[in-house]
Parts: C-alpha cells; sequence; structure tokens
C-alpha cells in the first residue's frame, strides 16, 4: 500500500529530510540541463509543508498548522493566499481548479483520523464554496472531465462533480489495501490493492472501464506493493517498493524501467517528457529523475514534499527552506 506520511510522522521527516548532496551527479553525454539550486524562501515554520500544487505562474505551498501561501516562479517572496482553515485544519492535497479555487482534503493515508474535501475560493473573502465530509483519508485528488476523484478509507474510489452536487462511489475493494490510483482523460480508473493481504502478499494493478462493468486485471506481482501511479499519454507508469514500470493504459506486457532496492522508493513526483521523477530513501529522500527509458538516473537534490511545475523543482529542505531548481532535457 502507498504511505503517506501522518502528522506524526510528517514532523519527523521534515526534520531529517535532505541529509545528502543536493549537487546533481553528472553524465559524460548530458541528459538534462540542470540550474543552480535557488532558495526561494527560508524559516518555514518547523511542521513543514502539508500540501503542495502550481499553475503556470506560481507554486502554492500550505504551512502546516498555518496558511495557504503562494510565490511567483520568478520570485522568492511569499504571500499568503487563505488563512488557517480553524474546522478543517490543515490542507493535505491540494488541486487548483480553473476558475479561482482549490480542491483539498484534510485527511491523508495513513492519518487514522476522518476526512473531508473542500471547493474554497482563492478569494479569502469568499471561503468555502462546498464540503464532502464523512471521508476516512481521502486522497489520490485527481481532476478528469468535470468530476473530481478520490480515494478513501484505503478501499473506496469516489468522485464527485465539481459544483459539489453529485457524490457517487465507483469501486469498493474487498481489503483495505488500495492507496494508488490514476484516471485516464476517458475516465477510466487504475489502482492497485491487496485482495489476498495479510495472508498473500500479492499486489494487482486492475481498470475499471469508464463505461462500466467488472475491474480489469492487468498485473500482478508478488511481495513488493504499489505506492503510486501515473499516466502519461497512452501509458500507464508504476512505482512499486523496488521497480518503476509501465504498461499500455488498455493492458499489454510491462517494461522494467528502474530496478530499486527493495523499500527505496518513497513517493512519485510526476513523469513527463523530461524524465520519470521520484523520491527515493537512498540517499535519504534524494529527488531522483530518470529517461523515459530508465537508462539513465541522476540525483537533484534532497527533500519532501516535492513538486514539478514544468521545467522548475520545488521541495522543502531539512534547514526549513524552500528550494527549486530548473531541470530541462539537454539540447
Amino acid at each position: 500500500m502507498r504511505y503517506r506520511f501522518s502528522r506524526i510522522s510528517l514532523l519527523f521527516v521534515v526534520a531529517v529530510a535532505a541529509c545528502g548532496d543536493e549537487n546533481a551527479t553528472g553524465t559524460a553525454e548530458p541528459t538534462w540541463e540542470v540550474g543552480d539550486v535557488e532558495e526561494v524562501a527560508s524559516n518555514i515554520a518547523p511542521g513543514g509543508l502539508t500540501g503542495v500544487a502550481s499553475t503556470d505562474d506560481f507554486f502554492f505551498l500550505n504551512i502546516y498548522g498555518g496558511p495557504l501561501m503562494r510565490v511567483s516562479h520568478s520570485g522568492t517572496q511569499l504571500e499568503e493566499v487563505l488563512p488557517f482553515h480553524t474546522t478543517a485544519f490543515d490542507r493535505y492535497e491540494l488541486v487548483l481548479g480553473g476558475n479561482n479555487d482549490v480542491y483539498w482534503s484534510n485527511g491523508l493515508i495513513g492519518g487514522g483520523e476522518p476526512g473531508e474535501i473542500r471547493r474554497s475560493s482563492l478569494d479569502a473573502a469568499v471561503g468555502d464554496l462546498w464540503t464532502l465530509a464523512g471521508l476516512q483519508d481521502p486522497a489520490n485528488l485527481q481532476i478528469v472531465n468535470g468530476f473530481l476523484y478520490f480515494t478513501s478509507d484505503l478501499q473506496a474510489i469516489g468522485r464527485v462533480d465539481l459544483n459539489g452536487t453529485s457524490f457517487d462511489t465507483l469501486h469498493l475493494t474487498s481489503t483495505k489495501t488500495m492507496a494508488a490510483m490514476a484516471v485516464s482523460p476517458q475516465g477510466d480508473l487504475y489502482f492497485a490493492h491487496c485482495p489476498g493481504c495479510p495472508t498473500t502478499r500479492e499486489t494487482k494493478v486492475e481498470m475499471l472501464s469508464a463505461a462500466g462493468g467488472a475491474p480489469v486485471e492487468l498485473n500482478h506481482r508478488l511481495g513488493p506493493a504499489t505506492l503510486a501511479m501515473r499516466i502519461r499519454g497512452n501509458t500507464l507508469y508504476v512505482l512499486d517498493e523496488d521497480l518503476v514500470y509501465s504498461m499500455p493504459i488498455g493492458g499489454g506486457p510491462i517494461t522494467e524501467i528502474v530496478e530499486l532496492q527493495l523499500g527505496d522508493a518513497l513517493d512519485f513526483v510526476d513523469v513527463s517528457e523530461i524524465g520519470i521523477f521520484w523520491v527515493s530513501s537512498f540517499p535519504a529522500f534524494g529527488i531522483r529523475v530518470a529517461t523515459l527509458d530508465g537508462s539513465v538516473i541522476e540525483n537533484i537534490g534532497n527533500g519532501f514534499p516535492v513538486h514539478r511545475s514544468g521545467a522548475l523543482i520545488y521541495w522543502f529542505n531539512k534547514d526549513r527552506t524552500l528550494r527549486r531548481r530548473t531541470v530541462r532535457l539537454a539540447e
């Protein structure tokens, strides 16, 4: 199952993250053009960051126990967007809408607490637009075709229309082992779970068509758990505890991209034409990038959480600073 940091473990993570060298490792024929590390903000509250997101112009960050803030991609001045939410508390996952609003959850996998999803205007005077309450650990928020999709209680996939008027549970697994989920542009659902756990540790990747019907198994692996998924084009990328692999979104043979030590992988960051980004345990909270075929791998920084916005990579460092650097394909 995917591990998301609880409020207690998050405090530990941000205290020890980024213990390694933040210089990119070189290659004889450079694959990426990697810029210098910039310090964007310092003396961030000890709890660190919870939710992060971005638009074309701004990087958004929620301070643990504090407000939602933003900074220009070309600047270093943090400005408050929304105050600390005294009812729902911290914003753990953020998805920015196209109407000056943000969708966010206050629960997280491993948090062990009831949660909810809210749509809030980025105009603090307007406040919350709607609330979907009564959820358990809502996570994996994704907007596709006018709906917000999410997982809940490590077992359910739900969706709510962006106006907050219609809510559906699309799938419910037999065990509470589902943490990874992705939605295709067509609305097909991809998810990983372990129906035989804890007796048989076999993780299955399945697809539920937007047209309905029963889920179809695409792949299964004994032992290592699936942590996260991303879709790019017609390809599903999967991050397991010991492997990054891909497969066609309609099913087919898997392609092993990067083999990892068991337990090395912590979280996916993103997949783009630049490469595959993830956070690793070795080096400590290393921000790794690999070519799409896995032939070249570099470490570009150390920290958590990590967010990619175009060619910019943002991360929170152990010394309570927010940092960024540019990573582009070499010409």
